[in-house]
Order: structure tokens, then C-alpha cells, then sequence
């Protein structure tokens, strides 16, 4: 829900992108530096602090 509540707050100069919201995963597949850089997206939760991969 951040995500789309960060788009429609965003600076109105900002016309258009394509942003990614995700956790905070060490072992994501997308980059969700650009949200966080030009939307200020802040990932809440990490799938590793809740489960390990062996």
C-alpha cells in the first residue's frame, strides 16, 4: 500500500516512472533503489529476518 500512497504523493514535476515495490529482501529480483531515491519508498519488512534458506 506505501507504494501507491507514494506515487500519488509524489512531486508533481515527477511525470512518469516505473517503480517496484518490494521487501527489503537480500534476494530480490528487481531494483527498488529508484523508489526509494524519487518516491522516498521505504521498505518495511525482510523475508530474512522471518525465514532461512539452507
Amino acid at each position: 500500500m506505501q507504494i501507491f500512497e507514494r506515487c500519488i504523493d509524489a512531486d508533481p514535476d515527477l511525470r512518469f516512472g516505473i517503480y517496484y515495490g518490494m521487501s527489503n529482501n537480500d534476494l530480490r529480483w528487481v531494483d527498488i533503489l529508484p523508489a526509494q531515491i524519487e518516491l522516498g519508498y521505504n521498505p518495511q519488512d525482510r523475508a530474512e529476518e522471518k525465514h532461512t534458506y539452507d
